[in-house]
């Protein structure tokens, strides 16, 4: 039997237009044998109305934006450490990415290749 948190999903805002971001979420769609990440169109206007009516769409653009089961919503650095929670094959990422300095410094290199991506 599953627990509430193995039940979970993520509800992914991804960039559309974006190469790398698609090559991502195909990627993590692979990998996603548990069936946790709910990938969505951040272009898709019924998407923003439904889930981030209240966040601009240069804000979306800009940083990838996870919202968790508990309607939180999260973003950048924190979407990849929220997503590697939840796909086993990254699971060994996620010690790491709780280290006192890991945030900032992925916050630098997120905000880089985010900067960079198009």
């Amino acid at each position: 039997m599953l627990t509430n948190r193995h039940q979970r999903s993520l509800i992914i805002l991804f960039d559309g237009r974006c190469g790398l971001c698609k090559k991502t979420m195909r990627f993590l769609c692979f990998f996603d044998w548990l069936h946790r990440l709910d990938f969505r169109n951040l272009y898709d206007p019924a998407v923003r109305e439904q889930f981030t009516p209240t966040i601009s769409l240069a804000s979306l653009e800009r940083e990838m934006h996870v919202i968790l089961s508990n309607k939180k919503i999260v973003q950048g650095f924190y979407s990849i450490r929220e997503i590697c929670r939840n796909v086993p094959i990254l699971w060994i990422l996620v010690p790491f990415l709780y280290l006192p300095f890991v945030p900032t410094l992925g916050e630098c290199v997120y905000g880089w290749v985010a900067g960079h991506r198009k």
